[in-house]
């Protein structure tokens, strides 16, 4: 087997000798594979995945935008075939659609799978070896090479679709329930309303102890009260989405709404006989009719690999679980509810998402004069691929006539924000720039100097809700630190998703402790942030705070992958460790300049004035009355 490739997922037994290694392993079993066959013979997958994730982005959003755009059946697309009544196509509810690179991993299989590729294109290989490697992965490469592989992972494409309809009858018994609450507990109201706010109750707006507490859009409905606008919050109740809040009585959580009259909850508009949408299967049989012609099957073939059975599984099994159909009464609920108010504006702060889509689709169905804005609610990168549109077949819906839900107007939050939304095929005088309220709490963040520190240096990782992917930097970091007596390990999970209830968190308790304080009291202690990708690595590089990227092998969704700064990252452990010993002895070096903070400020925030609400405010305020 001289031009043999070997390919692990976990450590492979007894293997011939000078065989070349390529290494998806995790950080501590890659140092372990490194000792035990050098590295002349194992190469990084992390290292690689680095060069082949533009090709990897182009072809997935490629194949997505085609799988709904693609005349196949009868001169028909897909999405052209999952029309219906109201003109908008329900393939905007299916969650490959939307591309979601967090919780959906077929874009990181295709990263891995290009890996490979490159590496077996390079060296000439006759044969791949992959050991633990996904079912679907090992099917992809098959297609392409002669492939042996071991421990592969496999998961019943039956028993993925019963979880789906499982998930179906459940999330049908949920919303059934809290449709019953809400009708009984919650009052109708009789208001005037000129603007509503995408809401959701208790998560994304809560009772602040006598006040409405909004987690985005902070100080702008005050603002826009101030200026005599008539608001109020189109709700959707959803007390069990954060971590912690799933035992608490519905009833309890309800009774906290009861004193603001501004909180519409959009459940009141539906009817027993909508919740029939839950047992309307035509989708998933339109799309099986679909999946078995020549003419679609083509869709997936790129770069001589057949990608069909990386997305066979997530394709079938989103048409039979709870999106289509929790989307459906959402646009039920809110063309009635657009239907009685015709507000004049309508903000959300999801973006493209799919329940900003249906709020888009009840909105032009109920109310067609209404103009719909989005405000941007987090920093984005090229490979966050939410925001990856064909701007021909997705965004315009050409050749079809099946466009993608969108808003009217787009609030960004930075010069970035603003290219990212552009190239998605907004037209520029739609994208306006502005900042995001959810950020109005950085008020001139670059001038702030750090205190000098005389005790260990505090490092902070900053998770995001993807903790999979976050264990490896949590791994990669325990381990380059370990030798190093000056640093402390801290951690800060995201308010989503908890990386101490994760399962292999156990093995790295002792060495971090988990942060409990606020994110200012977090970052006022921090010596340096280690972070994959968030937000408030953005945040923390303004108060001058010096900020390291671990990359992994899947997508890279951190602002500073498209700004012209070079901040330090890491596929490695030992460059990590090399780096982490430097930083000890002179950790001023590595401290963010004034220009590089200000172009910061200026790509991802635009500005930390404190007056986002305050521009947008004014920005509504002019669309009112361009009206």
């Amino acid at each position: 087997m001289k031009n043999a490739l070997c390919v692990c997922w976990a450590m492979p037994s007894k293997l011939p000798e000078k065989i070349k290694i390529l290494s998806f392993l995790s950080p501590s079993r890659e140092e372990e594979c490194i000792q035990e066959y050098g590295t002349d013979h194992v190469i990084s997958g992390r290292r690689i995945a680095q060069d082949v994730k533009n090709d990897a982005l182009k072809i997935y959003t490629r194949v997505v935008a085609r799988i709904g755009a693609e005349r196949v059946r009868k001169g028909k697309s897909l999405r052209e075939s999952l029309k219906y009544k109201n003109g908008f196509s329900k393939w905007w509810y299916h969650l490959d659609s939307v591309k979601d690179c967090e919780a959906d991993p077929t874009f990181n299989h295709l990263i891995k799978i290009l890996s490979i590729d490159k590496v077996a294109s390079e060296m000439s290989a006759d044969k791949l070896i992959l050991w633990h490697a996904d079912s679907m992965i090992v099917e992809v490469i098959s297609s392409k090479y002669p492939t042996e592989h071991h421990h592969t992972a496999r998961v019943s494409l039956f028993y993925a679709s019963l979880r789906a309809i499982l998930s179906r009858t459940r999330t049908f018994i949920t919303q059934l329930y809290y449709w019953y609450m809400v009708k009984s507990l919650i009052a109708d109201t009789e208001c005037d309303v000129e603007l509503v706010l995408e809401g959701f109750w208790d998560w994304s707006i809560r009772d602040g102890n006598g006040t409405l507490d909004d987690r985005y859009f902070k100080s702008l409905p005050g603002i826009l009260e101030e200026r005599g606008l008539k608001k109020a919050w189109f709700l959707w109740f959803s007390p069990d989405y954060e971590p912690g809040m799933k035992n608490r009585r519905v009833k309890d959580v309800l009774l906290t709404a009861r004193p603001y009259n501004e909180l519409l909850f959009l459940q009141k508009y539906l009817t027993i006989r909508d919740f029939g949408t839950f047992w309307n299967f035509h989708p998933a049989v339109t799309y099986l009719t679909f999946s078995r012609k020549s003419e679609f099957r083509k869709i997936f073939f790129e770069n001589r690999f057949d990608l069909f059975p990386l997305f066979k599984r997530n394709l079938a099994c989103n048409f039979l679980n709870s999106s289509l159909p929790n989307c459906c009464l959402v646009a039920m609920a809110c063309g009635r509810a657009f239907a009685r108010y015709k507000p004049k504006i309508a903000l959300t702060f999801l973006e493209l998402f799919p329940y900003s889509r249906a709020f888009y689709i009840g909105a032009r169905q109920g109310s067609p004069d209404t103009v719909l804005v989005s405000m941007q609610h987090a920093s984005y990168s090229r490979e966050k691929t939410y925001l990856r549109l064909d701007p021909e077949l997705e965004f315009r819906g050409r050749p079809d006539d099946c466009p993608l839900p969108k808003p009217d107007y787009v609030f960004a939050m930075g010069e970035l924000g603003r290219t990212i939304f552009e190239e998605c095929g907004f037209p520029a005088e739609k994208v306006l720039l502005t900042g995001s309220s959810r950020y109005e709490h950085l008020q001139d963040e670059k001038s702030h100097g750090k205190k000098a520190r005389t005790r260990k240096s505090k490092l902070l990782m900053v998770a995001t809700t993807d903790r999979d992917l976050e264990m490896d930097m949590v791994e990669a970091v325990t381990i380059a630190a370990k030798r190093i007596p000056d640093v402390e390990l801290h951690l800060r999970s995201h308010p989503l998703a908890k990386m101490e209830e994760h399962p292999d968190f156990h093995k790295f308790r002792k060495q971090i402790q988990s942060t409990t304080g606020t994110l200012e009291e977090d970052l006022e202690d921090a010596a340096l942030i280690l972070f994959t990708f968030s937000t408030v690595a953005e945040e923390a590089f303004l108060k001058g705070i010096p900020v390291w990227q671990w990359r992994s092998a899947a997508f890279n969704g951190s602002s500073f992958r498209d700004i012209e700064i070079a901040i330090p990252s890491f596929t490695s452990v030992s460059d990590l460790a090399i780096s982490l010993k430097t930083f000890t002895r002179n950790p001023q070096v590595f401290s963010p300049s004034l220009e590089a903070k200000t172009m910061v400020e200026r790509m991802c925030f635009y500005r930390t004035d404190g007056q986002s609400s305050t521009r947008i405010a004014a920005q509504i305020q002019n669309l009112i009355m361009s009206k």
